[in-house]
């Protein structure tokens, strides 16, 4: 091959792509691949998002242990004698951890056993073939016939 054509983006088409794997995004591209259509995801990090890794999912976790602890200090009112010898926090880290990963793993398995591609990177809309947009993610250009944004939100001060 010439370097010229090396240099030539790699071109994808499908029915829906969805930018952002977050909740919105992977609950969008599932039911997009449930009514029969084809279905591109790109996420720049994980599937599952913040909520999954570092946000919703994690907290529980911390919660429950908390909650834990606290059901076995208030034990000997229900007449069930327990001593809480300690909480280590690296312990819970590891619990918290397992919970992601399981859960990640799980939704992983549904994504692909849909049949929805994972495109992992960072995706921008460039102009596509007439008035419909295309999705730019590297070299990489995914044409489709509908683009969903599901990027999330971040904090701002007012």
């Amino acid at each position: 091959m010439t370097p010229e054509h090396d240099a030539q983006p790699q071109s994808d088409r499908c029915d829906v792509v969805v930018l952002g794997g977050g909740s919105a995004g992977y609950a969008t591209a599932l039911r997009a691949a449930q009514a029969g259509l084809t279905v591109t995801l790109v996420e720049a990090d994980l599937v599952g998002g913040t909520c999954l890794h570092r946000g919703c999912i994690p907290t529980k976790a911390f919660l429950h242990a908390a909650e834990v602890a606290d059901a076995v200090r208030h034990s000997g009112q229900f007449g069930v004698h327990a001593s809480l010898d300690r909480v280590d926090a690296a312990e819970v880290l590891q619990y918290a951890d397992q919970v992601v990963s399981r859960l990640h793993k799980g939704l992983t398995g549904l994504v692909s056993g849909q049949g929805i591609t994972v495109v992992n990177g960072r995706g921008r809309l460039v102009p596509g073939e007439g008035a419909t947009p295309a999705v730019a993610v590297g070299d990489r250009v995914i044409h489709a016939r509908h683009v969903v944004l599901a990027t999330g939100s971040a904090p701002r001060s007012v």
